[in-house]
């Protein structure tokens, strides 16, 4: 009885605990006053304007139609303004003045909120002032895919899932997300206030962090913040697709296909595999031709990984033809992708995410910026009739960088001098003149000098001079052959050697620069770009491999990702000029649609 009679008390003192806590996490919400009548409206106005600050969130149907929008003034509590107590006219004069008149104006992934208020008229060309999703993006990077608003406030406040309130048997989130319009008022009301009032905790906390660290805040203010505006732009633009010649493509790449699995057939003396199964691939690869295992799975399983398939090129003819297949099935599903994602415009309005990556890379969805130069699958996106396509990028940038940032006298001199990188690689490599260096061959010079830059290997190189050069063992052959090098069993692999030679004999200093980001990595656990980002390890006693090859990427392509967002600006400025409008933009380049008389 003594034991129970603990035991009840304990949990009285727990649950008595965590209602207080519950209280305590809930005082930051001032409550919210429904907006139902203009004087309510005008008084939100004068109460913004006097203050000078506003956190504003909007939610809208999976249409992206405007529903409710709360509009938070610091010290009041939240104006919650449903769609339709209003007039939209009375409402847009209101947030148009509170975004012309009001200094600071606060959202959480502001490029969300602005499309949709400015699909339904509330907002024209008036833009927030700050957005809490980038500079948490900024300031902990290793958050990355993490940045949600709910996420934050839960990280770094601890407050109550008011998102996970159930009304009936489903909480507020799947309304809010699938069916808005079956949510009580007073549900969202609450929902939305408290999404608004959140915004701006987040704000004041993140706000002096990121001053305090001046490189940090003049690359969100300078660059980031007005580029997320810019990428905004270009969804709405989108990416007009030549739908015959993306069925055409389909239809191409299935015939590949289907013709790489008649050779895998002969080869297994099977037609019942299915090559997308990793647990069938294993069987051939491991059981029945008894290759040997390059790396295990985390259950400890042989893996079928590209990582471990690459060290066994030239050990089974098999293994190549299971990597082509691959590439290809990858290209199949984007194209698919992109036809339905395909507009009632016939536009690809791919959705930005300047934080999708810890570098600064942006990311889309659907991924329209994996189209490498010159590939089938780029050839889809065309121009519309009186238009050109017109692709503007930063010549070299990563290599100007690598040079710069991992102290490589031969490479610094070649681009100061304007030489041509690519070029002098080849022509080392292929033991020629610069002058009578092909174009095939400048861009194995290129494709060498990028992958090679990074820590990539051999092996790893090979693959991308198959896939992305489609250089085939004949081309392989033919070029070894005119330098006298013997292509052995795998002549791609043998030319990815060769290059590789060549890159490492024309700059030693970029392995030894590997070795000085790795030191500073078991020193301080983190490595930086030129201009502030961070890269973190996830254990500063335990550091991967892979950790050490992906800082010595991060130092180059987040330099070179954030000097694009830094000119990004004047080429959107530029192109207005000429009636043109951006598209798409891809890690190093932007694309346009120019007028004819413009171009």
């Amino acid at each position: 009885r003594g034991l129970i009679e603990m035991f009840l008390a304990g949990v009285k003192s727990a649950v008595e605990y965590w209602r207080g806590r519950d209280y305590e996490l809930d005082a930051w919400f001032p409550g919210y006053t429904v907006v139902s009548d203009e004087s309510l409206l005008d008084e939100m106005v004068s109460a913004a304007v006097s203050t000078g600050a506003v956190a504003v969130d909007v939610e809208a149907t999976r249409d992206l139609d405007l529903y409710c929008v709360g509009v938070y003034v610091p010290g009041r509590p939240v104006y919650w303004i449903k769609r339709g107590a209003l007039l939209d006219s009375r409402v847009g004069q209101a947030i148009r003045y509170i975004f012309e008149n009001v200094p600071v104006r606060v959202g959480h992934n502001v490029s969300f909120d602005t499309k949709v208020l400015r699909r339904c008229g509330l907002l024209a060309d008036q833009e927030f002032s700050d957005d809490t999703f980038l500079m948490a993006h900024l300031l902990y990077p290793e958050r990355s895919g993490l940045l949600g608003l709910k996420e934050l406030g839960q990280a770094l406040f601890g407050i109550s899932p008011y998102w996970l309130e159930r009304v009936g048997d489903k909480t507020v989130a799947h309304y809010v997300e699938s069916s808005i319009q079956s949510l009580p008022d007073e549900h969202l009301a609450d929902y939305n206030s408290r999404d608004c009032a959140l915004t701006w905790r987040l704000y004041e906390h993140l706000r002096p962090k990121l001053f305090d660290n001046k490189r940090l805040y003049n690359l969100y203010k300078h660059v980031v913040f007005p580029c997320s505006l810019i990428l905004s732009d270009i969804s709405e633009n989108g990416l007009l697709v030549d739908v015959q010649a993306a069925n055409n493509l389909i239809d191409q790449i299935n015939a590949e296909i289907q013709d790489l699995d008649k050779q895998l057939a002969d080869i297994v003396g099977r037609t019942d595999i299915n090559w997308n199964s990793p647990a069938q691939v294993k069987q051939i690869l491991y059981e029945q031709f008894k290759l040997p295992v390059k790396a295990i799975t985390e259950r400890g399983m042989p893996s079928t990984s590209e990582a471990a398939l690459l060290p066994l090129l030239g050990k089974h003819p098999i293994i190549e033809l299971i990597l082509r297949r691959r590439t290809l099935f990858k290209a199949l599903t984007v194209v698919k992708g992109l036809l339905d994602d395909l507009g009632d415009d016939g536009r690809i309005h791919a959705t930005f995410n300047i934080c999708g990556t810890i570098s600064g890379r942006s990311s889309s969805t659907p991924n329209v910026q994996n189209f490498e130069r010159g590939s089938r699958i780029r050839r889809i996106i065309v121009a519309p009739p009186g238009h050109y396509l017109v692709e503007v990028d930063l010549s070299q940038i990563e290599l100007r960088w690598m040079g710069r940032l991992y102290n490589e006298p031969t490479l610094e001199s070649a681009m100061r001098e304007g030489r041509d990188i690519h070029v002098q690689t080849a022509a080392l490599a292929l033991q020629k003149d610069p002058s009578s260096v092909t174009k095939q061959e400048r861009t194995l010079g290129k494709m060498a000098n990028f992958a090679l830059g990074y820590g990539v290997g051999s092996r790893k190189l090979s693959i991308i001079l198959r896939d992305v050069g489609e250089v085939t063992d004949n081309v392989a052959k033919s070029i070894l052959d005119s330098i006298g090098v013997k292509a052995g069993e795998d002549p791609v692999y043998k030319l990815a050697t060769v290059l590789s030679d060549a890159f490492h004999k024309q700059f030693p200093a970029i392995r030894e620069a590997h070795l000085r980001i790795e030191a500073t990595l078991r020193r301080q656990g983190f490595v930086q770009s030129a201009f502030g980002r961070i890269f973190r390890v996830a254990n500063i006693n335990a550091i991967t491999h892979d950790e050490i090859r992906e800082a010595a990427n991060f130092v180059v392509q987040s330099s070179a990702a954030d000097t694009l967002w830094l000119c990004l600006p004047f080429i959107s400025k530029v192109a207005k000029k000429f009636g043109a409008r951006l598209i798409n933009v891809v890690h190093d380049s932007v694309l346009a649609e120019v007028p004819e008389d413009a171009a």
